[in-house]
């Protein structure tokens, strides 16, 4: 008797099937993620509206711990992005000059959304180049690890209108802002 029970409580909580939880697989929800997160990105980039300021922190040699640069980005729906920034690492005398470039990006399904600008830009990649920008192109920052700047963004959320990332490899805080006013102002 005892043994029946027991065969008939396991035949009952024995059970190899889930529920589906999502309607979606992972792979398909990061997709329509990142879809959105690129209208987002577009969307203040288009008409009159002035792109974003990009609160951009390096994180990874003595004298830049932690210090931050206004960058400004426009997004296009093919994956361009120009990029325009003032700060002292621009490189070929444009140090402390209003500089524009135009390079491409794209939206990657990782483990979640990565925002990969993924071809050289002036204005940013300077921050991951391991060569130091003073004395390029003959000596490199720390062993060759660069600023400490990343230039694939991980997704960390949405703050109000603002959207927040952090550098995949040196995990830099990056703020996005929609921009206000034109860039040169």
């Amino acid at each position: 008797m005892c043994v029946a029970l027991v065969a008939i409580s396991l035949a009952g909580c024995t059970r190899f099937e889930e529920d589906d939880l999502f309607d979606e697989s992972a792979s398909l929800r990061v997709t329509h993620f990142n879809q959105q997160l690129q209208s987002r990105l577009v969307a203040q980039s288009q008409g009159e509206k002035n792109g974003w300021v990009i609160q951009y922190f390096v994180s990874g040699t003595d004298e830049l711990d932690f210090e931050g640069f206004n960058l400004f980005g426009k997004f296009s729906g093919n994956g361009k992005v120009t990029m325009a920034g003032n700060h002292r690492f621009l490189r070929d005398g444009k140090a402390g000059n209003y500089t524009e470039f135009t390079s491409t990006y794209e939206l990657l399904k990782e483990e979640g959304p990565v925002l990969a600008f993924n071809t050289w830009n002036d204005i940013l990649t300077v921050f991951v180049d391991p060569v130091d920008p003073a004395n390029a192109p003959s000596a490199l920052i720390k062993d060759g690890e660069g600023m400490g700047g990343d230039q694939n963004l991980i997704f960390q959320g949405y703050e109000g209108n603002n959207i927040l990332f952090h550098g995949q490899r040196h995990f830099g805080g990056v703020r996005f802002v929609p921009c206000d006013r034109p860039w040169e102002d």
